[in-house]
């Protein structure tokens, strides 16, 4: 009797956990239906349909790139010459009977370009590779005498022909290509006079060069634009705030300038031709001295040294989509950091007074004045306005540094060092200041130097 009453038990605890069970399946299931209805979700194949549509994705490849720019370039060339065959074979064939181009009419439906200084720049290309053959999606500005224009296209390349077409599309529609929508196949290209794809080879020197004077062009005519490219914790660090960085290019504006090629003057500027010689014949022009290009694990280094002496230090992650640091001293960059760490305490001592002239030749006084002991400032430079004076008036524009043995008194190292004029190809004047240094915590130090 007994082992029956055990049974009923165990039977019902049985069937009240399959109840349970069953319950708990029936509302995952009703949560289910109702998130699918709520977000008009479709399972199975239509959701993997979905998922090899979002294949659009930015390219990587320099070269591929580049090629694109190229011979976008040489698109907006026609248009710039008014060469009605070769702008007639470029359009994609679907792009000439939507707009009802003929060879005839096509000069009346496309882009004017009336300036010769005009240049097109190529700034973010995506790629999609699930057609016939490669189509990209290139965003680009016009640049027509200093004024910018945004610039969308579809690219479609043959590689089997080596042909290319292209379609101007929208902003809008743009964003909606790269951010999922799928265009439709276009029909196999067919190989003409003017489409031929011309495929560029660039070296790593074109490569520093494009990245240096995509910067300096922004800096020199599109301060918010350069100040959004600042990397974010350089920027929260030495910049938090524009009017910061505004000043910084004031201080450095003719610098920048002699860098800039767009800011080389036309012979219209000038009211006589022999003012305009006069004014080339005094022309100065500097740009990119020296470059280093190194990969790492999520982005490329290229590190750019101009001919003041000025570091740029781009972090990209994609042709022409990147951040830049403008010195060496403000963050810790790794692989400065590991150069300190393994230097003796005097040759981080000479690293140091480096970082301090390397501030003074890059106009930021700020950095300077803060790394100067607190007292010897308070007694010597009451304000930073009061050093900023100081700086100009007793230091080069450009410094360069030969420094003797040092001496260590106590914690304290005292380093002479011969200032030389960096702009004075024959070196012929001099300034020597003594120099105390106090290496602190980490890549910190305080110093002070004779005043003389």
């Amino acid at each position: 009797m007994k082992d029956i009453k055990k049974l009923i038990i165990i039977l019902t605890i049985f069937i009240i956990i399959i109840i349970v069970a069953l319950v708990i399946i029936l509302q995952n299931k009703d949560a289910i239906n109702n998130a699918i209805e709520e977000n008009n979700y479709i399972p199975d194949e239509t959701s993997e349909s979905n998922e090899l549509e979002k294949d659009i994705v930015l390219e990587t490849n320099d070269s591929t790139f580049f090629s694109v720019e190229s011979n976008l370039k040489n698109y907006i060339l026609y248009l710039k010459v008014k060469n009605s065959k070769a702008l007639y074979e470029l359009y994609s064939q679907e792009y000439i009977n939507k707009n009802q181009i003929t060879q005839e009419n096509i000069l009346n439906k496309v882009d004017k370009i009336e300036t010769d200084s005009y240049e097109f720049k190529l700034k973010k290309l995506y790629l999609n590779e699930s057609y016939m053959y490669t189509v990209y999606y290139a965003e680009g500005i016009l640049l027509q005498d200093g004024n910018e224009t945004n610039k969308y296209f579809i690219v479609y390349v043959d590689q089997e022909t080596l042909s290319w077409a292209l379609e101007p599309i929208t902003e809008n529609e743009y964003k909606a290509i790269v951010n999922g929508t799928k265009k439709d196949e276009q029909n196999k290209i067919t190989r003409t006079q003017y489409n031929k794809f011309v495929q560029s080879v660039v070296n790593e020197e074109d490569l520093a060069r494009k990245y240096f004077e995509d910067y300096v062009y922004y800096a020199v005519h599109n301060i918010q634009k350069s100040y959004d490219m600042l990397d974010k914790e350089y920027k929260s660090k030495k910049y938090e705030n524009i009017s910061k960085y505004q000043q910084y290019l004031n201080n450095k504006k003719e610098q920048l300038t002699s860098m800039d090629r767009y800011s080389i003057k036309k012979q219209t500027d000038f009211a006589t031709e022999e003012q305009y010689n006069e004014y080339l014949n005094d022309l100065t022009v500097k740009g990119l001295k020296e470059y280093s290009i190194k990969k790492e694990a999520n982005y490329t280094q290229c590190i750019c040294i101009d001919d003041y002496g000025s570091y740029y230090i781009f972090r990209i992650t994609s042709p022409m989509q990147y951040t830049v640091i403008l010195d060496t001293y403000s963050i810790d960059l790794p692989e400065f950091t590991a150069t300190y760490q393994k230097s003796t305490e005097t040759e981080r001592v000479l690293l140091n007074i480096q970082k301090f002239f390397d501030a003074i030749n890059n106009k930021d006084y700020e950095y300077a004045y803060s790394k100067l002991d607190e007292t010897y400032r308070n007694n010597n430079f009451k304000t930073l306005a009061d050093f900023e004076k100081y700086a100009k008036e007793n230091f080069y524009e450009q410094n360069k540094l030969l420094a003797s043995t040092p001496v260590k008194q106590g914690t304290d190292y005292i380093w002479n060092v011969t200032i030389l004029d960096a702009n004075d190809r024959l070196s012929s004047s001099s300034i020597t200041r003594s120099f105390v240094m106090r290496l602190g915590e980490g890549t910190d130090f305080i110093m002070s130097f004779g005043l003389q």
